[in-house]
């Protein structure tokens, strides 16, 4: 399934900026620390810009979850057809994982759950969508995945069935955009993140079962640069 976004963006600015620990390394942990662009953050004001088309193709299921104590992380197979294209270059989708609640916030709201989709392109080169969930309805796709959540950490779970990956996006795929590191070691690696701003619900059974399942997971909001699609 294909679904492309191809309008004008707004640039949004992020304000106080608070330092994050993100590697073990005392000069990774600095660098970290007076990073702006590095993630957890909160989208406070927007003005006028421009991005490229966002094209999304997810074809294949995850192959398997492991808990690592802060998330729950499905990895794709090696030779997986999952792409994301965007700013003419390709990227393929390598995991995807969760936290909850959210690691970043919108206009200082701090969502449930947060999903990181992590695609790579062939020069290395990160990109991250991201997409917020909130408590209400279930969603079919983490009802598929939370049933091999495996419960032993760093255990390895074979999905039970084939999961859609498409049902974790929404159908109206605008976006803010910004350009960072990801918020997990090692922080010093560039990424483009697109965050995705309708959020999706999962219901408080699912949201409980994660938390109970895997460490709670809760980051220090920081200042952020980003882009927005509309």
């Amino acid at each position: 399934m294909k679904s492309r976004l191809c309008t004008s963006t707004l640039l949004a600015f992020f304000l106080l900026p608070i330092s994050v620990f993100a590697g073990d390394q005392e000069e990774e942990h600095q660098l970290c620390q007076t990073d702006i662009n590095q993630p957890p953050g909160d989208i406070r004001s927007v003005s006028e810009a421009h991005v490229s088309q966002l094209e999304v193709q997810y074809i294949d299921s995850p192959s398997e979850l492991v808990n690592n104590g802060l998330t729950l992380l499905a990895s794709m197979r090696s030779f997986t057809a999952n792409t994301l294209r965007l700013d003419d270059q390709l990227y393929t989708l390598e995991e995807f994982h969760f936290h909850a609640p959210a690691e970043n916030t919108i206009d200082g709201k701090r969502y449930d759950m947060e999903l990181h989709l992590m695609h790579r392109n062939s020069k290395g080169e990160l990109a991250v969508v991201v997409v917020m969930f909130t408590e209400g309805a279930p969603n079919k796709a983490l009802e598929g995945l939370w049933q091999s959540i495996p419960s032993v950490l760093e255990k390895r779970a074979t999905l039970f069935a084939p999961v859609d990956i498409n049902l974790l996006l929404p159908v109206d795929k605008t976006y803010w955009r910004l350009n960072g590191s990801p918020s997990s070691p090692s922080c010093l690696e560039n990424a483009v993140w697109v965050v995705l701003q309708h959020p999706l619900t999962l219901s408080p059974a699912q949201l409980e079962k994660f938390t109970l399942t895997v460490h709670n997971h809760e980051s220090t909001v920081a200042a952020l640069s980003t882009g927005t699609t509309r």
